[in-house]
């Protein structure tokens, strides 16, 4: 105790003022916290805007898709082994997205490093805009012999919730994949495909 008095006595003498100079430090802190936020959300969002960004050839992609989607035959439209899709002895994952590039992504990479890729299932689900043209993208690129199973968010009533719309639009968020249907109905696997007794959800980074 008695050290701690001297110690406290000789820090008295050297900083005379230390009730001033916290006033001082304290504003400081302050605003250099709010630099590091405001750093990190500029951070936040450039990262996104070049994830989300292409280059200049392909910003058309899905527009080719699509015309190409609605040029094809509607019996050439079928993707294989569509007979699979409900199999509970195979492995199932499913991906949520409106990203065609994203999406072939995380198939490819899922299937070329399988062991068994015969034994894999995916079901994709986009929403209705994007569904040619990820359709057309896996008719015109099979994934071997993995089975892929491509639907609309619409094919499923309820999910999300109906007051999730004007929840999730009352946050004003800038990024729109955070207020995307898509990007929340992970939560509802169980829901979404109540038939499956195991099944995996594939993310991806966009």
């Amino acid at each position: 105790m008695r050290s701690l008095e001297v110690m406290l006595s000789k820090f008295s003498r050297v900083f005379p003022d230390c009730s001033a100079m916290a006033s001082k430090l304290r504003p400081m802190t302050y605003n250099a916290e709010e630099e590091v936020r405001a750093q990190k959300n500029q951070a936040t969002y450039l990262v996104q805007l070049a994830g989300r960004t292409t280059p200049k050839g392909l910003h058309c992609l899905s527009m080719r898709l699509t015309a190409e989607d609605f040029a094809l035959p509607a019996e050439e439209r079928q993707l294989p082994n569509q007979q699979r899709v409900q199999d509970p002895d195979l492995h199932h994952s499913a991906v949520f997205t409106d990203n065609v590039l994203a999406c072939a992504v995380v198939v490819n990479s899922t299937v070329s490093s399988a062991m068994e890729p015969e034994k894999i299932v995916f079901h994709v689900v986009t929403d209705t805009l994007n569904l040619p043209a990820i359709s057309m993208w896996f008719i015109l690129n099979r994934t071997g012999k993995a089975t892929i199973q491509i639907q609309s968010i619409v094919h499923f009533e309820g999910f999300p919730p109906i007051n999730y719309n004007s929840t999730f639009k009352q946050q004003n968020s800038r990024y729109s994949r955070y207020n995307s249907a898509l990007n929340h109905l992970r939560f509802y696997l169980p829901d979404v495909f109540p038939q499956m007794i195991r099944l995996c959800y594939l993310t991806m980074m966009w």
